[in-house]
């Protein structure tokens, strides 16, 4: 039985990824160690590791959250998670490690694979955001065995940053797969609004503020999504 790990830290990304977190449990010739970190564990964010819990009961608490509303912190962060990191996949010992996107955990985990010769998957490469996530993302890809893309334009950036074209397919989203099972939704109109800090946090809660006024002027009901806890989050949630 071959044994694959993954690594969630945010509500988003479970989303995404929980089709195939499935499928791999489902698989009797597969085992999946499922780890849960950062803002899963926090409160004021939802705690939505018990959603996690509710659906995967065997998973395993990676502690290491941010502690404040800094870039300090986003560091601090990724160096607790990586120290972590490093020792549960040595007691684990995975046969294949899978990390999407973008994130200071998947670094953190990508990193603990390298060093420890775990063959890594990376879905999600090749895009372009903007912040530290970006620099994230194509340091991931570089740290990767194997890339999982989610458009032939992804799989274009990754060839041009070097990585071999036979180690890159084309998958297409996760998420889409998500999205075909949920419930038909209202026709009702209704705005969905969420937006996270960028780079300029010190100006993330009057973004914030830009945002809300200018949606109220549609005059329709209004559903505002919680940022993520990257630095600026919280003072937007404020």
């Amino acid at each position: 039985m071959r044994k694959i790990c993954y690594l969630t830290g945010t509500r988003a990304e479970f989303g995404l990824m929980q089709k195939i977190l499935q499928e791999i449990e489902a698989d009797n010739k597969l085992e999946l160690i499922l780890l849960a970190a950062g803002m899963h564990l926090l409160k004021e964010f939802g705690e939505t590791i018990n959603k996690v819990k509710a659906e995967f009961p065997q998973v395993k608490i990676i502690d290491a959250t941010y502690e404040d509303d800094s870039r300090l912190s986003m560091a601090r962060f990724v160096g607790r998670a990586l120290s972590q990191l490093v020792e549960t996949l040595d007691k684990t010992k995975p046969d294949l490690v899978l990390v999407l996107g973008d994130r200071g955990e998947q670094l953190a985990m990508a990193l603990a694979a390298a060093y420890l010769n775990i063959p890594l998957i990376h879905l999600h490469g090749g895009e372009i955001t903007t912040t530290v996530d970006n620099k994230a993302r194509n340091s991931i890809s570089m740290l990767a065995d194997w890339h999982l893309t989610a458009s032939k334009l992804a799989r274009k950036r990754l060839i041009k940053m070097g990585v071999d074209k036979k180690r890159i397919k084309v998958v297409g989203a996760p998420g889409l797969d998500q999205i075909q099972d949920l419930p038909v939704a209202s026709k009702k109109d209704c705005l969905v609004v969420l937006q996270h800090p960028d780079e300029k946090e010190e100006e993330a809660a009057w973004q914030m503020q830009q945002t809300l006024e200018a949606v109220v002027e549609f005059k329709l009901p209004v559903k505002v999504i919680y940022p993520n806890a990257d630095a600026g989050g919280r003072s937007m949630i404020a």
